[in-house]
């Protein structure tokens, strides 16, 4: 064992470190508290010729029932700092460690506008750039001014701005052309003083319509959200999830006419109909963006379907669950590789996971989420 000091500890289980609550041990663990620790975990794991995994909240990650043989690091960076301030905006420096809905909770109470659309995703601070997080028509792109970083590979630490971050659907350099070079330490936040709700999302919409609301303050917008969230969506602590598992679609025009040719095949016209809908009110700039759920319900009826101790949620058809409450990390793919072909085979689309899958070897995710 190393001289370094840092408590590390030994055949740490990951379940209970899960969102699924589904994952075996990890060889090596450790939780780093600042920069320090993380350079000599860094130093421990190359002294012993370690893989890393870093782990956020694990609210989106499915761990293998091996577990993870190396070391596990679980960045616990506190902290939030007004940095700089004037008559419209507010920049905040929080750590990547504090917990994301009470980071929101926090700005909210403090008048500042931005995060609200966000509210009640679960999560720490360093993953909402990790994966450009979004909802109801905010993403992480739209708030993030710059992220501070230790790069692993020079052993230092940088800043990257906004620009440099390369934001996308769900995706950021963090986790896609440079993943796993970064560990996120801070993330800089400009929020405005005033704003305008932002009220696209049909969901949102109707909330307010419900209740009589025409013009949402901002603690009426976090109300809002978060209450259309816990009626939407499965609870973690009651029930194991990792939220959507798989990834909404951004469609060109020639895979959008596809899509269309396909369902028009295999369901009705009132399926059809609703789809025209969705692609008239969801045009975005990158492409046209069809909600895979659709897909999955709409299209192959799978909702509420299951299989072994996994089930896909009743009423959120992109959730797959923990329902038995000892489901493995092998009947989760078994049931997420079966919509992936369905949804293939009836549409001629292809959706990908959203969640980290981890611990797993190449021949076994192939053997589960091929389309053959």
């Amino acid at each position: 064992m190393s001289e370094i000091s840092l408590k590390i500890e030994e055949n740490v289980s990951l379940k209970n470190l899960t969102a699924f609550r589904i994952g075996g041990p990890a060889r090596y663990f450790v939780k780093a508290e600042n920069l320090e620790d993380i350079e000599n975990a860094f130093k421990f794991a190359d002294e012993n010729s370690l893989k890393i995994f870093v782990l956020g909240s694990g609210s989106n990650l499915l761990v293998s029932d091996d577990g993870f043989d190396g070391l596990v690091i679980s960045p616990e960076i506190k902290g939030i700092e007004k940095i700089e301030e004037n008559n419209d905006e507010v920049k905040l420096k929080i750590g990547s460690g504090e917990n994301w809905d009470e980071m929101v909770a926090y700005t909210v109470n403090e008048g500042l506008w931005g995060m609200e659309n966000l509210s009640y995703i679960p999560g720490k601070v360093g993953g909402v750039p990790m994966q450009n997080v979004g909802a109801y028509g905010t993403e992480a792109k739209n708030i993030v001014e710059s992220v501070f970083v230790y790069d692993v590979v020079e052993k230092k630490t940088k800043t990257f701005q906004n620009e440099e971050c390369e934001f996308g659907y769900r995706e950021s350099r963090f986790n896609k052309r440079e993943k796993k070079r970064y560990v996120i330490l801070y993330v800089i936040f400009k929020l405005k003083k005033t704003g305008i709700p932002n009220m696209k999302y049909l969901d949102v919409e109707n909330y307010f319509k419900e209740h009589g609301v025409t013009n949402p303050s901002l603690k009426d917008m976090r109300e809002a959200i978060v209450w259309i969230r816990k009626n939407k969506l499965p609870d973690p602590a009651k029930v194991g999830n990792a939220g959507s598992f798989f990834k909404n679609l951004i469609l060109n025009e020639q895979e959008l006419e596809e899509l269309f040719e396909n369902v028009k095949k295999n369901t009705n016209e009132k399926v059809v109909s609703e789809l025209i809908e969705i692609r008239n009110k969801l045009f975005s700039p990158s492409g046209i963006k069809i909600p895979t759920a659709f897909l999955v319900d709409k299209v192959c009826g799978l909702k509420g379907f299951q299989m072994g101790g996994v089930k896909i949620h009743n009423t959120q058809a992109l959730v797959l669950v923990n329902e038995s409450g000892k489901a493995t990390a092998e009947e989760i793919l078994s049931l997420a590789g079966h919509v992936m072909r369905e949804v293939y085979k009836k549409t001629g689309i292809k959706i990908y996971p959203e969640p980290e899958l981890v611990g797993f070897t190449d021949e076994e995710l192939g053997k589960y989420l091929t389309m053959g």
